[in-house]
């Protein structure tokens, strides 16, 4: 949507809505309104109705009974993808573009009712038809009709689907056919987008590719998401459901975060006073009906009206008992695990590292880079393809495995007997209480389970089990906002080694975990969390990298490890230095892994001029003038200058252009930024000025011509244009002398004063 509506526009509205489930009522009587410039995230634990609040704002509810009305503004287009989106019926035949393109009908239907009208217009058309035809054209063009196949497959290619946007449908994933339906309601022409966990399947990098293109939308987003970084990347407001009524609150997840705590804090005191008061008035009745007399059985009365009151008034403060995750202690120090010729496929090519009780890695990267994989060479559950490589656990070390999708759970097992294998039933029920699971699912095999509930039912089963090391893929995946929270606390807490695969950046800050990458068949590590590897702050390791090796980091006066220019570069020296260490044995490796050090070599030497680059100060532009107090700077470009005043960011900017005439080299002045109003007028005069005694020193031209308004000091050559000779500049800077002026005849010469 490309700016139609201003700030103002109310583009989708409830009135009366109420959602039902079953017995069960989600909203009742909620009255909302949506415009233009918000983004509303949608928070609140799993079941309370995010999903189905979304289902009305698109038009239905198939898994509820609703009331009341949604109102949309007249025209709004809406867009939406369900969470499950992926799983919907696909077309016999269709790619994974075509399910894109298929969000973008109601484009195409307007650019189809746009053909039909030029084809009717005929040849001598009115006034009113070509009105009401460029009304339609209008339309078209505002909602980037004209360019959706361009801005398609730059989305898909965004969103991880470029080398497969033309492959069957019916052979692709859930998570790749949700991703192509998301990749085109976002160049639908939309005006609201509902959005259901949007960043499920999505890395990192196109997580913030996609916040940005959000936040960059005139229109209207509703999203439910249970990334916390994100919803603070991309929300205006938060609309938290559960717990009563439903609480709007401006910002992001943090801010709206501490004003439930606040208000949690306050409804407790308020509880607490009432109880008290309760407690009072109770006592004082029961004095009161001691003494008998008529003054006291007023005052009684008048007490136990109010009692009753109190008593009738629903409690307050009562908070939500969080979710309580404890996972049993690890091992402390020491190394647990030494690894060696790690290769599998063309994913990973013989890593090798250690590993010691409590560290945290958050291995990060792109869905498909082989974070699973290394996660499950670490397990033992395959088998590396090189014969030499060696896997070394301290004995009596724990490990537990996390898979994303099965949790830990085989398809045939429930819940219950899962935990109670390692706890004994009775425990192991406590612990499905305190994940939350839902009682009728204890007794459900695994393979019936949600999503949702195969995940808390995975970590009462992480609870169950004492492990040294945690290998743990997605864990946040299909858990609500408090359950992440829970398992984050649990996390931090635990002395056990964690390696986690995941996407949620707010864990991993919270981890202080070191992240690896895997590129180019081998493990890179990164110096200062999740924040260094953004801004590539790569810790190098010699031979074969041993991620077990931690090399004291410089620090500043502070105490605080310093990822400044010098450090830059000093990381660039020791990577080509290591680089050329290994290259200088050719016995020590094979060719394959010769290439990718030279490869690394070449990375290095590229970053290291880089590096240099940013600690240099930035050259000056060759040229420089001053006029009437500002500083004129220049700059050749083609067969001319670039001209503009010292300052002014940019605002007022003009090139000289060489044209060659029978009358010499003319520079033509040419505006390139902005008009002239954008500068005062002794500012444009100083520019234009400026940009002509350049021209005459640099390019030795014979005449500077400029359009507009006076500049001062040249001369009118034409209406509308001015002029500046060569003759007149040299005479004005004093390399000419100035030509006599003559006495008329018989005129005697004017005697100087004091002669």
């Amino acid at each position: 949507m490309r700016g139609r509506h201003d700030r103002a526009t109310m583009l989708i509205e409830t009135r009366g809505l109420t959602l039902r489930r079953g017995d069960r009522v989600l909203l009742r009587d909620f009255d909302w309104a949506v415009h233009a410039g918000e983004r509303w995230a949608l928070i609140g634990p799993n079941g309370v109705g995010k999903s189905t609040l979304l289902w009305a704002l698109a038009g239905g509810s198939p898994s509820a009974a609703r009331e009341g009305a949604v109102r949309r503004a007249p025209g709004a287009w809406v867009a939406s993808v369900a969470q499950h989106e992926g799983d919907a019926a696909v077309p016999a035949g269709a790619s994974l573009r075509d399910l894109a393109w298929a969000a973008c009908a109601p484009l195409r239907e307007l650019g189809a009712e746009l053909e039909r009208r030029a084809a009717a217009l005929g040849g001598a058309p009115s006034a009113a038809e070509l009105e009401a035809y460029g009304a339609w054209e209008a339309l078209f063009h505002d909602r980037g009709g004209y360019d959706v196949e361009t801005r398609l497959d730059e989305a898909l290619h965004r969103i991880g689907l470029a080398d497969a946007a033309y492959r069957d449908a019916t052979a692709a994933s859930g998570g790749e056919r949700r991703r192509a339906r998301l990749a085109g309601a976002l160049v639908a022409g939309a005006d609201v987008l509902l959005l259901d966990e949007p960043t499920n399947h999505l890395d990192l990098a196109t997580r913030g590719w996609l916040a940005e293109r959000l936040v960059r939308f005139e229109g209207a987003v509703v999203f439910a998401s249970h990334d916390r970084a994100w919803i603070d990347a991309v929300a205006t407001h938060v609309l938290q459901l559960g717990g009563g009524a439903p609480r709007r609150h401006a910002g992001g997840y943090a801010r709206a975060r501490r004003a439930e705590d606040e208000r949690q804090r306050a409804d407790a005191k308020a509880e607490r006073l009432r109880r008290k008061r309760i407690a009072e008035l109770e006592a004082m009745a029961a004095e009161l009906r001691a003494q008998g007399h008529r003054r006291a059985e007023v005052r009684r009365r008048r007490a136990t009206r109010e009692l009753a009151g109190l008593r009738a008034t629903p409690p307050a403060g009562r908070r939500e008992q969080a979710p309580g995750v404890e996972l049993a202690a690890g091992t402390e120090g020491g190394e647990l695990a030494r690894f060696t010729h790690l290769t599998v496929g063309e994913v990973l090519h013989e890593a090798a590292f250690s590993l010691r009780g409590g560290e945290r890695w958050a291995l990060v990267g792109p869905s498909g880079s082989g974070k699973t994989t290394l996660l499950r060479l670490l397990a033992g559950e395959i088998d590396s393809d090189d014969p030499r490589a060696q896997r070394w656990w301290r004995p009596g070390t724990a490990v537990w495995f996390v898979d994303q999708h099965d949790r830990g759970l085989s398809d045939e097992t429930t819940p219950l007997d899962a935990v109670a294998a390692w706890v004994g039933a009775t425990r192991a029920a406590s612990l499905l209480g305190q994940v939350r699971l839902a009682r009728e699912a204890w007794s459900r095999p695994a393979a019936t389970l949600s999503g949702g509930e195969r995940a808390r039912a995975g970590l009462a089963l992480l609870m169950a089990r004492e492990a040294d090391v945690l290998l743990l893929d997605e864990p946040t995946n299909d858990l609500d906002l408090p359950m992440i929270e829970a398992l984050e606390e649990a996390l931090r807490a635990t002395r056990a080694a964690v390696v986690v695969a995941t996407h949620d950046a707010r864990l991993l800050e919270a981890l202080g975990a070191e992240v690896v990458t895997i590129e180019d068949g081998a493990c890179v590590r990164w110096r200062g969390g999740l924040a260094g590897w953004r801004r590539g702050a790569r810790r190098l390791e010699p031979g074969e990298a041993d991620l077990g090796d931690r090399p004291e980091e410089p620090e500043d006066a502070d105490g605080v490890p310093s990822d400044g220019p010098e450090e830059e570069t000093e990381d660039g020296d020791r990577e080509r230095a290591f680089a050329e260490e290994v290259l200088a044995d050719p016995l020590r490796w094979g060719e394959r892994e010769r290439a990718r050090w030279r490869s690394r070599r070449r990375a290095a030497e590229e970053d290291l001029l880089a590096a240099w680059d940013r600690r240099a100060a930035p050259a000056l532009p060759p040229y420089r003038t001053r006029e009437a107090g500002w500083r004129v700077w220049g700059e050749p470009v083609d067969a001319g200058l670039r001209v503009w005043l010292d300052g002014d960011d940019g605002l007022g900017q003009v090139t000289v252009r060489i044209v060659a005439t029978a009358a010499g080299r003319i520079g033509h002045v040419v505006t390139l930024r902005a008009d002239d109003r954008s500068l005062t007028r002794s500012a444009r005069r100083a520019l234009l000025r400026g940009a002509a005694r350049l021209a005459f020193y640099v390019q030795g031209v014979d005449a500077v011509q400029v359009a507009g308004e006076d500049p001062g000091g040249f001369e009118p050559l034409a209406p509308g244009w001015w002029v500046w000779r060569r003759r007149a500049f040299e005479r004005q800077e004093g390399w000419r002398r100035p030509v006599p002026r003559r006495r008329a005849p018989g005129r005697p010469a004017r005697r100087r004063a004091g002669r």
